[in-house]
C-alpha cells in the first residue's frame, strides 16, 4: 500500500520543516543574517509536506473504498471472503488482505477458518 510510504515521507518533510523554522528562530535571536535561508528551507520543506500528507490521504481513502467494495462484493455473491481471491481482486499482497481482514474480523465479528498455504476464510457470525 503505496499511501503508508507516502504518509511516513511527509512525515520526514516535517522534521525538517521544524528544523528549518527552529534554526530560523535561533538565526533571529542570535542576530544572525541566516534566518531568511532557514525560512526559506522551513517553507519549502512545509509545502512538501503538506502536498505529500494530501496525497497520501487521498490514496489511502481510495484504497479503503476499493477494499470496502471488494468486501461486499464477495459476501454478496459468495456468502464468505476467501483472502487470496480478496488480495487479488483487491489488487495488495496476501499480507495486507490478511492484515486488513482481520482488522475487520474483530470489529465486524466475523469467523476465520484457516486454510492451506497462508489462506483463510472469512464468514459472518
Amino acid at each position: 500500500m503505496t499511501h503508508r510510504i507516502l504518509l511516513m515521507v511527509s512525515g520526514l518533510f516535517m522534521m525538517f520543516a521544524i528544523y528549518g523554522y527552529i534554526m530560523m528562530i535561533g538565526s533571529l535571536v542570535d542576530e544572525s543574517d541566516a534566518w531568511l535561508g532557514n525560512m526559506v528551507l522551513g517553507s519549502i520543506c512545509a509545502t512538501i509536506m503538506l502536498s505529500v500528507f494530501l496525497t497520501g490521504m487521498i490514496m489511502r481513502k481510495s484504497a479503503r473504498q476499493r477494499i470496502e467494495a471488494e468486501i461486499d462484493k464477495q459476501f454478496r455473491e459468495n456468502g464468505f471472503l476467501e483472502a487470496t481471491t480478496f488480495a487479488t481482486n483487491a489488487g495488495v499482497s496476501l499480507d495486507d488482505a490478511r492484515d486488513q481482514l482481520d482488522r475487520r474480523m474483530v470489529e465486524r465479528g466475523w469467523s476465520r477458518v484457516e486454510l492451506e498455504q497462508y489462506n483463510a476464510v472469512y464468514r459472518p457470525s
